[in-house]
């Protein structure tokens, strides 16, 4: 299930195939009567999908600015998998009580390993799963004069902003720039390392630091929509997650 659920993030255009009934096949281990066997043999195949989790991520860090941090938390979430592998090995030579203590508690930090990145990072998810679906299919920009998109691109950012508008997606800025939403979502991938909604976000933070220090008395929530977030809370999480301080501390600084 850790596999189909992420394969279906990561690659949401897969077509289902009845070969992927086979990833639900351990569950035939259940009916084996040793259970130091069943057990090992579970954790091996559980740590075998988090390192193709794992190199799935590593290919895709020549389009991402943050694969560095990614990588690290993948290989933190792998390296709790060995340890239950380990854990697992240990079965015949260790209480069972202490057995399943220490299992559950892997269980649980791996779960707030995962809850707790998704909270910092509310858009990881989304932003691997759009360079996933660049990394692993061929270029559209082949017949595109890049240069000259990149520069339209930055003139309807930086001069007229269009980031300001809480409404813009990646199909109404491809419509624009005179590309398809695919072709424009590799160009930023491409060109600035990063996801179209990374992208937009950057800009809407640049914003917000410089409104924040050139209008003292505004409000943190006039200025989140005034730079086209819908939310304060949205506006507080992209801050947080580009700067690394929230908006008030920043305007205190």
């Amino acid at each position: 299930m850790f596999y189909l659920f992420s394969r279906s993030i990561l690659f949401e255009e897969t077509k289902f195939t009845w070969s992927m009934l086979l990833h639900i096949a351990p569950v035939l281990l259940m009916f084996i009567p040793n259970m130091a066997v069943s057990i090992s043999i579970l954790f091996c195949i559980g740590t075998g999908y988090s390192l193709w989790l794992t190199q799935v991520i590593y290919n895709l860090r020549g389009t991402r600015t943050r694969s560095a941090f990614e990588l690290f938390f993948l290989c933190l979430f792998t390296v709790m998998a060995i340890c239950v592998l380990i854990l697992g090995f240990s079965l015949p030579y260790m209480d069972a009580g202490y057995f399943y203590y220490s299992y559950a508690l892997g269980i649980g930090l791996a779960l707030i390993l995962v809850v707790g990145t998704l909270l910092s990072f509310p858009h990881l998810l989304t932003d691997l799963a759009e360079a996933a679906k660049l990394g692993y299919t061929a270029s559209t920009l082949k017949a595109v004069d890049v240069l000259e998109k990149k520069r339209r691109l930055n003139d309807l950012m930086e001069r007229d902003k269009i980031f300001q508008d809480e409404e813009l997606s990646l199909a109404t800025l491809a419509e624009v720039v005179q590309l398809s939403s695919h072709q424009l979502s590799e160009l930023i991938n491409s060109e600035f390392k990063m996801s179209f909604s990374r992208y937009v976000r950057e800009y809407r933070v640049r914003e917000g630091q410089r409104l924040l220090k050139d209008e003292p008395t505004a409000s943190i929530l006039s200025i989140s929509m005034q730079v086209g977030f819908r939310s304060q809370s949205n506006f507080y999480a992209a801050f947080k997650e580009i700067t690394g301080v929230s908006p008030g501390s920043y305007r205190n600084s």
